[in-house]
């Protein structure tokens, strides 16, 4: 009933969501900061960004009497490729070499937290990882409510290795203000014309969730790793304000009964998505095991099924890991769909997306209640 009521109030809600996220879609990109070394073999660590340096922060919650707000995203990564071709005049850092960032300066309002160390003032230091990784530090601002800004940070990165020189100094903005929406300004009266099917019903389970309307607005800025058929409803290969406030309105309305999945095997997710997609270095193996999840084979199972995810909006709003009959309490789909900022990067991370038939396989293998 919960979600029923909030989708009947959603016809003063969904316009300003949709606002929203396309500003909140510009701003969740898989933003990296890649290490390289200046020489072959030594020299000094370099950062080499591909993005402008200023980091997005979300609101996660405010806390009452106190008044205060807590913004943060998980995004930019710390990445140190294995197989990835440096920029011109940069180095691969040898395999095994442990690398390490130091504080040089930081707004009282910032926290960076690299593997479940809290640096919030100069001085303070944490190992990013062992060559070859990538580290999701969570980038946090806590601030009295209302109040919008820039914040900034200066660090260095070290390691222990005698062929390396640290690094200079690189600075970030963090910033909670909402960047401005680009695109075409929504219209009132939708006129694509839709081929059969539900508007928005990405996961084909029957209903629009407000994830699938930022994935078709995603869609429609134009991301190129997205690809819904059921928000391209004219099959022009773009998705339109119009096709959007078609899917909104799917999901005010509802979309008719559809039928009951093929049955489909863990073993079968196993084989086809986990081992193939999720494996790599740095992902969920059992040595890195990135987030405390391991996919391997034997393992995954126990770790996704009634398990609640480490990532902090994801546990305030109840989702579990696989919620048994429960697509859309699943944070494990969430992550393969474009998730909103505060829930991180969409998965698998540096790889191809998934197919719309594997991400549907996995939404039926949980409406059949996630059975091992």
């Amino acid at each position: 009933m919960t979600r029923a009521r909030t989708l009947r109030f959603g016809a003063a809600l969904i316009a300003p969501i949709v606002l929203t996220v396309f500003a909140s879609s510009v701003a969740a990109q898989h933003d990296h900061m890649d290490l390289w070394s200046t020489e072959p073999g030594g020299g000094e660590i370099v950062l080499a960004y591909d993005f402008d340096k200023r980091i997005q922060v979300f609101e996660s919650f405010c806390a009452q009497p106190a008044n205060m707000c807590l913004y943060t995203t998980i995004n930019p990564a710390f990445l140190a490729p294995e197989e990835d071709e440096p920029d011109d005049g940069f180095s691969p850092i040898d395999e095994g070499t442990r690398v390490s960032i130091e504080i040089v300066a930081i707004d009282a309002a910032l926290t960076l937290n690299i593997n479940g160390n809290r640096l919030n003032a100069a001085g303070k230091s944490a190992t990013l990882g062992t060559m070859p990784f990538h580290t999701h530090p969570s980038w946090q601002l806590l601030v009295p409510g209302g109040e919008l800004g820039e914040y900034h940070i200066s660090y260095k990165l070290k390691t222990d290795s005698t062929a390396y020189q640290e690094s200079q100094v690189f600075s970030n903005v963090i910033t909670n203000i909402l960047p401005t929406p680009d695109g075409p300004t929504p219209t009132p009266t939708p006129t694509a014309t839709p081929t059969p099917g539900c508007p928005g019903d990405c996961g084909g389970d029957g209903a629009v969730t407000i994830d699938e309307i930022v994935m078709g607005v995603a869609m429609a800025l134009g991301d190129p790793n997205l690809a819904c058929g059921a928000f391209d409803m004219d099959q022009s290969g773009t998705v339109t304000v119009d096709e959007l406030l078609l899917a909104v309105n799917s999901a005010l309305a509802g979309c008719p009964a559809t039928p009951t999945p093929i049955p489909v095997t863990f073993d079968e997710i196993q084989d086809t998505i986990f081992t193939p997609s999720c494996l790599s270095t740095g992902c969920h193996n059992a040595r890195d095991h990135l987030n405390d999840l391991v996919l391997e084979e034997g393992a995954a199972y126990n770790a996704l099924v009634g398990v609640t995810p480490n990532n902090f909006a994801a546990q305030r709003n109840g989702l579990f890991r696989v919620d048994p009959h429960n697509p859309d309490n699943s944070f494990l789909l969430t992550k393969l769909q474009n998730p909103r900022p505060e829930y991180g990067s969409t998965m698998p991370l540096n790889q191809p997306p998934l197919s719309a038939d594997q991400i549907q396989l996995i939404r039926n293998w949980i409406l059949q209640g996630a059975k091992p």
